[in-house]
């Protein structure tokens, strides 16, 4: 029997979340994935994509560095109606 574990990553990218969106994508290119899992108080409380990025940070103009952390990104994608 094939089980998850035989293909689940174990080192699982995470970045806190008042992180900036620019370094939510410094942290995916560096480790070569598509999603950082976020973390408050050091348990995971989402996570943000690339095409999260896209389209809250880069669709809507945002300054990756300065306007968008990662909670605006996490929050704004996942608590749509």
């Amino acid at each position: 029997m094939v089980l998850v574990s035989d293909y689940m990553r174990k080192d699982i990218s995470t970045i806190v979340i008042d992180g900036s969106a620019f370094e939510a994508s410094k942290k995916m290119l560096n480790d070569k994935v598509c999603y950082v899992i976020v973390l408050g108080e050091g348990k995971p409380v989402g996570i943000v994509t690339m095409k999260d990025l896209v389209l809250k940070v880069m669709a809507e103009d945002k300054d990756p560095k300065i306007e968008a952390h990662c909670m605006y990104v996490f929050a704004s994608c996942h608590n749509r109606s």
